[in-house]
């Protein structure tokens, strides 16, 4: 019996909602049975976890492919490349000086990226894999997991509000100053959402509830990249030079 998908829900958005949402429930499920990613790959149990969180992505990762019309035997090969080089990215931030230099593995995983486009180019055989939007929408739907009722209790009714009042006035005031600079709506929603919220995420889930154009959500996420990576290493140093304090140097 073929399992046919309503034509409604067969788009990414859709899918990788659902994708995510099975995951939670798979890992709730069989806790056990999903591995953390191994300090050291010098051991056999370390890579018998990698193999096991492979196996478990692909299955998920290529489920979505398939109902988004990709060919699983296309999307294989792609996809161990894709996650080869999380490996590494991950691998490379255990090494000690990087780990106190604070690099984290999406710093590495972008590097290499750019490293692969400006020299011999993206390989064909790799883009049925290459679906950062896809997999950082089923991110978002695991990171809701995260959430907990208790931590936001532990914010109070005043840390509500300040967390409203900093995004909605940030929010507008970004969208405002996007149209002083003759920024079109839909790109300034985008960009809003990606200064106010959570950056990369916040703008792809974005430019999917008001079904944007993809070359402008590129464009935001280049925007965000190239500021805020610099941000997140040269800002914590700054203010340490500042002699503040991590409340302080947080707000």
């Amino acid at each position: 019996m073929k399992l046919t998908i309503p034509k409604q829900l067969k788009n990414e958005d859709w899918i990788a909602t659902i994708l995510g949402l099975l995951l939670i429930i798979f890992i709730i499920l069989f806790p056990t049975t999903v591995p953390k990613f191994p300090k050291t790959l010098t051991e056999t149990n370390s890579w018998y976890s990698l193999l096991l969180l492979f196996l478990i992505s692909f299955v998920f990762s290529a489920s979505g492919a398939k109902a988004l019309g990709e060919k699983v035997r296309r999307f294989f090969p792609a996809f161990l490349l894709i996650f080869s080089i999380s490996i590494i990215s991950q691998s490379l931030t255990y090494i000690p000086a990087i780990k106190t230099a604070g690099l984290e593995s999406v710093f590495f995983s972008v590097i290499i990226g750019l490293l692969i486009r400006n020299t011999i180019g993206l390989p064909r055989w790799i883009i049925p894999a290459v679906r950062s939007e896809y997999y950082i929408k089923i991110g978002l739907v695991l990171l809701g997991t995260t959430v907990l009722f208790n931590e936001i209790m532990k914010a109070g009714a005043f840390g509500l509000l300040q967390a409203i009042v900093v995004v909605v006035s940030v929010w507008y005031f970004t969208f405002w100053l996007a149209r002083k600079l003759k920024v079109d709506n839909e790109m300034g929603i985008m960009l809003s959402s990606a200064v106010s919220i959570c950056g990369v995420s916040a703008a792809i889930a974005t430019c999917g509830a008001i079904k944007g154009d993809n070359r402008k959500l590129s464009f935001v996420v280049a925007i965000v990249m190239v500021v805020a990576i610099p941000m997140m290493y040269i800002m914590p140093l700054f203010a340490k030079w500042l002699g503040l304090s991590q409340e302080v140097a947080g707000a």
